[in-house]
Protein backbone atom coordinates (compact mmCIF):
# COMPACT_ATOMS: atom_id res chain seq x y z
CA UNK A 1 0.00 0.00 0.00
CA UNK A 2 1.04 3.56 -0.78
CA UNK A 3 2.31 5.52 2.02
CA UNK A 4 0.14 8.95 0.10
CA UNK A 5 -3.01 6.13 0.27
CA UNK A 6 -4.89 8.25 3.31
CA UNK A 7 -7.82 9.72 2.70
CA UNK A 8 -7.35 12.56 4.70
CA UNK A 9 -4.42 13.86 2.97
CA UNK A 10 -5.16 17.48 1.37
CA UNK A 11 -1.64 18.64 -0.34
CA UNK A 12 1.43 17.33 -1.86
CA UNK A 13 3.77 19.86 -2.67
CA UNK A 14 6.45 18.36 -5.07
CA UNK A 15 9.85 20.56 -6.49
CA UNK A 16 10.94 18.13 -9.17
CA UNK A 17 9.07 17.13 -12.48
CA UNK A 18 6.41 14.66 -13.57
CA UNK A 19 8.99 12.12 -14.76
CA UNK A 20 10.32 12.65 -11.19
CA UNK A 21 7.20 12.08 -9.80
CA UNK A 22 6.60 8.89 -11.36
CA UNK A 23 9.87 7.38 -10.32
CA UNK A 24 8.93 7.90 -6.59
CA UNK A 25 5.98 5.76 -6.81
CA UNK A 26 3.43 5.10 -9.61
CA UNK A 27 0.84 3.45 -7.19
CA UNK A 28 0.06 6.71 -6.03
CA UNK A 29 -1.59 7.95 -9.24
CA UNK A 30 -4.82 7.27 -7.66
CA UNK A 31 -4.36 8.86 -4.54
CA UNK A 32 -2.96 12.18 -5.61
CA UNK A 33 -5.10 13.01 -8.44
CA UNK A 34 -6.57 16.12 -6.81
CA UNK A 35 -3.74 16.33 -4.39
CA UNK A 36 -0.58 16.70 -6.50
CA UNK A 37 1.12 20.24 -7.14
CA UNK A 38 4.12 20.53 -8.96
CA UNK A 39 6.00 24.15 -8.84
CA UNK A 40 2.85 25.07 -6.94
CA UNK A 41 0.23 23.96 -9.90
CA UNK A 42 -2.47 21.35 -9.06
CA UNK A 43 -1.37 18.49 -11.47
CA UNK A 44 -3.35 15.24 -12.28
CA UNK A 45 -1.42 12.23 -13.54
CA UNK A 46 -3.47 10.34 -16.65
CA UNK A 47 -2.64 7.19 -19.05
CA UNK A 48 0.58 5.43 -18.69
CA UNK A 49 3.13 8.96 -19.36
CA UNK A 50 0.83 12.16 -19.54
CA UNK A 51 -0.37 14.51 -16.95
CA UNK A 52 -2.88 17.44 -17.03
CA UNK A 53 -2.79 21.07 -15.31
CA UNK A 54 -5.06 24.00 -15.16
CA UNK A 55 -3.52 27.71 -14.01
CA UNK A 56 -4.80 30.72 -14.62
CA UNK A 57 -7.51 29.82 -17.51
CA UNK A 58 -5.05 27.73 -18.88
CA UNK A 59 -4.88 23.79 -19.10
CA UNK A 60 -1.44 22.33 -19.87
CA UNK A 61 -1.47 18.63 -21.13
CA UNK A 62 2.02 16.93 -21.06
CA UNK A 63 3.71 14.27 -20.96
CA UNK A 64 4.07 11.56 -24.24
CA UNK A 65 2.77 9.23 -26.73
CA UNK A 66 -1.08 9.20 -27.99
CA UNK A 67 -3.29 10.87 -26.30
CA UNK A 68 -6.48 8.39 -25.36
CA UNK A 69 -9.64 9.36 -26.34
CA UNK A 70 -12.22 10.25 -24.21
CA UNK A 71 -15.98 9.51 -24.50
CA UNK A 72 -18.90 12.67 -23.91
CA UNK A 73 -22.29 12.95 -23.27
CA UNK A 74 -23.43 14.96 -26.14
CA UNK A 75 -23.61 17.98 -23.63
CA UNK A 76 -19.67 18.00 -22.41
CA UNK A 77 -16.52 15.77 -23.00
CA UNK A 78 -15.49 12.76 -20.04
CA UNK A 79 -11.94 14.44 -20.41
CA UNK A 80 -10.24 14.63 -16.23
CA UNK A 81 -10.47 18.01 -17.34
CA UNK A 82 -13.88 18.50 -17.76
CA UNK A 83 -14.52 19.82 -14.54
CA UNK A 84 -12.89 23.20 -15.82
CA UNK A 85 -14.76 23.66 -18.93
CA UNK A 86 -15.91 27.19 -18.43
CA UNK A 87 -12.96 28.24 -17.35
CA UNK A 88 -10.38 26.93 -20.01
CA UNK A 89 -9.28 29.85 -22.27
CA UNK A 90 -6.01 28.65 -23.48
CA UNK A 91 -4.86 24.76 -24.11
CA UNK A 92 -1.35 23.93 -24.54
CA UNK A 93 -0.40 20.09 -26.00
CA UNK A 94 3.09 19.77 -24.85
CA UNK A 95 6.05 18.24 -27.52
CA UNK A 96 6.10 14.19 -27.21
CA UNK A 97 2.79 14.12 -27.20
CA UNK A 98 1.45 12.79 -30.92
CA UNK A 99 -2.26 12.75 -31.37
CA UNK A 100 -5.26 14.79 -29.52
CA UNK A 101 -7.55 12.14 -28.36
CA UNK A 102 -11.38 11.68 -29.05
CA UNK A 103 -14.19 14.49 -27.36
CA UNK A 104 -10.55 16.03 -25.49
CA UNK A 105 -12.08 19.23 -26.05
CA UNK A 106 -16.05 18.49 -26.84
CA UNK A 107 -17.96 21.75 -26.23
CA UNK A 108 -15.11 23.83 -24.97
CA UNK A 109 -16.90 26.53 -25.74
CA UNK A 110 -14.79 29.18 -23.97
CA UNK A 111 -11.63 27.83 -24.96
CA UNK A 112 -9.91 30.51 -27.76
CA UNK A 113 -6.21 29.11 -28.46
CA UNK A 114 -4.60 25.95 -28.73
CA UNK A 115 -0.84 25.66 -29.02
CA UNK A 116 -0.40 22.28 -30.79
CA UNK A 117 3.23 20.85 -31.15
CA UNK A 118 4.73 19.53 -34.35
CA UNK A 119 4.83 15.85 -32.38
CA UNK A 120 0.87 15.66 -32.77
CA UNK A 121 0.32 14.00 -36.09
CA UNK A 122 -3.43 12.78 -35.50
CA UNK A 123 -6.51 14.98 -33.72
CA UNK A 124 -8.89 12.75 -33.83
CA UNK A 125 -12.49 13.09 -34.29
CA UNK A 126 -14.82 15.36 -32.16
CA UNK A 127 -11.88 17.09 -30.47
CA UNK A 128 -12.99 20.62 -31.19
CA UNK A 129 -16.88 19.67 -31.38
CA UNK A 130 -18.52 22.78 -30.17
CA UNK A 131 -15.68 25.14 -29.49
CA UNK A 132 -17.34 27.91 -30.85
CA UNK A 133 -15.24 30.31 -29.20
CA UNK A 134 -11.72 28.77 -30.66
CA UNK A 135 -9.92 31.64 -32.92
CA UNK A 136 -6.32 30.71 -33.09
CA UNK A 137 -4.29 27.86 -33.38
CA UNK A 138 -0.35 28.20 -32.56
CA UNK A 139 1.40 25.35 -34.05
CA UNK A 140 5.22 24.40 -33.57
CA UNK A 141 6.33 23.01 -36.88
CA UNK A 142 6.02 24.14 -40.64
CA UNK A 143 3.09 24.40 -42.77
CA UNK A 144 3.77 21.25 -44.46
CA UNK A 145 3.75 19.46 -41.66
CA UNK A 146 0.33 20.92 -40.52
CA UNK A 147 -1.13 20.44 -43.44
CA UNK A 148 0.34 16.09 -43.39
CA UNK A 149 -1.94 16.05 -39.62
CA UNK A 150 -4.58 13.75 -40.03
CA UNK A 151 -8.32 15.61 -38.87
CA UNK A 152 -10.73 13.78 -37.88
CA UNK A 153 -14.43 14.63 -38.53
CA UNK A 154 -16.28 16.74 -36.73
CA UNK A 155 -13.46 19.26 -36.10
CA UNK A 156 -14.83 22.57 -37.67
CA UNK A 157 -13.61 24.76 -35.59
CA UNK A 158 -9.90 24.01 -36.60
CA UNK A 159 -10.66 25.64 -40.36
CA UNK A 160 -12.08 28.92 -39.17
CA UNK A 161 -9.28 29.10 -36.67
CA UNK A 162 -6.11 31.67 -37.19
CA UNK A 163 -3.17 29.36 -37.97
CA UNK A 164 0.01 30.79 -36.54
CA UNK A 165 2.97 28.64 -38.28
CA UNK A 166 6.29 27.89 -35.76
CA UNK A 167 3.95 29.71 -32.97
CA UNK A 168 4.19 32.64 -34.59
Amino acid sequence: ESVFSSSSLQKVNYGGSVAQWRQIDNATEYYLNNVLYIDGVRTSLFGSDMYWSFNNSTLTIGGSGEMTGFSHNGTISNAPWSEYANDIHHAVISEGITNIGFAAFYRFANLTSVSIPASVTTIDASVFYGCSGLKDIYYGGTLEQWQAIEVGRDNRPVDSAILYINNR
